[in-house]
Order: C-alpha cells, then structure tokens, then sequence
C-alpha cells in the first residue's frame, strides 16, 4: 500500500507536501486500485491520451497545459460512452474528456468577454476565469489552474457560486492533493459505490478533515 503524502495547509489553501507530476504518476495508479476494490469497472473510464496530443489540442484551443494536467488527461480521458450506467466513476464526480474539457472551455471564455462590464456575473463563474480548466463534465465541480507556470503547483478549486474570492473554502493546491483525499475516503470507507446506480454515497465523517474543511465533497 502507497503511504500517502502529508496535507498541509497554505496560504492559497491546502496542499500535499511537495507536489510534482511525479508524485500525481506515482498516486494515480493507487487510486485506481482503491476504484477497483470500490467496485468501479475498470473501463469506467477512457484510456488516457498521449502526450503529444493533449499538448497539441490544448495549445489549440491557446492554452499551454501543466505538466500535472497533461498527466491527468496521460491518466484517463473522461467518461466512458461505453458504460452510460455509471454516472459518476469517481465519487461524486463525472469526469470531462479532453475534448469536453477544452469545449466548455471556449463556451465558458466566451460567456466572461460578453460579460467583461458586469462583475457580479464574471464572480458567479469564479474558478472557471481564463487558464482554469474544467475537470468534471458538469456545470460546477472540479477545476485546475491549467495554466500555471511549470515551476509551481495549479491551484485547484471547487468552482461553485457558493464560493467566491473573498471565500477561504472551496481552493487548494495541485491535483496531488486532489488524489490524495479521494485516496484516504476511499480507504476510510468514505465512499460506498452501487453498482446498480452508477452513484456513490459519501460519508464527510470519515473524509480528511482538511477535505471537508476545504469544502471539496
């Protein structure tokens, strides 16, 4: 078993120590497993793409990807059309292809221009401004700070009109830290998925603290 690494908390939120792309490569694999013993199909979830072509697609659509994001979509490529009985392969959450991903993307950068002038409407859509990407095939959830520099960790944020910049939940740091309390629910017996549904039940007594405390469920 993966010893998980330690979350600590940040200026701009919670974080892992050290986060890396090397350390979201190594924890990947554990949630898969944790998936599996869930009862989650393994083709739950499209194979990953190559490199060359998450960067190429990405660039595109003018975005220039974190390493942590090109081994995110390296890792999995969204729901499978497939398996249309699983709604959500990770807890609570369905996520976005590339494809979709980079879609919304463009849809959601052209609703903020038109809105340039109104500031209550562009904060209504806070977590999703320019650079942030949207991980989840849904109106709200997981984003990525997709456009970080290299030598720092994305923020992630859990883009919801409850939250806003004057807000301390709703934030953290690298998608390391994002794997990692999916990791510890899991092994906690947090999360409880039906196979008949395709959903979960999640339990937030038995999720990291600073998961619940960051309001990231």
């Amino acid at each position: 078993m993966t010893v998980l690494p330690t979350i600590i908390q940040t200026s701009v939120g919670p974080s892992v120590e050290r986060p890396s792309p090397e350390l979201l490569t190594e924890l990947l694999p554990e949630l898969d497993q944790c998936l599996r013993q869930a009862g989650v199909p393994a083709d739950a979830l499209r194979p990953g793409l190559h490199r060359e072509v998450i960067t190429s697609r990405a660039a595109a659509a003018g975005l220039t990807l974190h390493p942590e994001v090109v081994t995110w979509f390296e890792w999995q490529n969204g729901a499978s059309p497939r398996r249309p009985d699983l709604v959500h392969a990770l807890p609570q959450v369905r996520l976005a292809s590339l494809n979709e991903a980079l879609a919304r993307y463009a849809d959601t950068q052209e609703m903020l221009e038109s809105w340039s002038d109104d500031p209550e409407l562009r904060e209504m859509h806070w977590g999703r401004d320019t650079g942030w990407l949207a991980l989840v095939d849904e109106s709200t959830g997981l984003t990525v700070e997709a456009s970080a520099p290299p030598e720092r960790s994305p923020g992630i944020h859990n883009a919801h009109n409850m939250f806003t910049l004057e807000t301390d939940t709703g934030r953290a740091v690298s998608l390391c830290t994002y794997v990692t309390w999916l990791v510890e629910g899991l092994r906690a017996g947090a999360h409880d998925f039906s196979a008949v549904s395709g959903l979960w039940a999640s339990d937030m007594d038995k999720m990291s603290s600073s998961q619940v405390r960051a309001q990231f469920y």
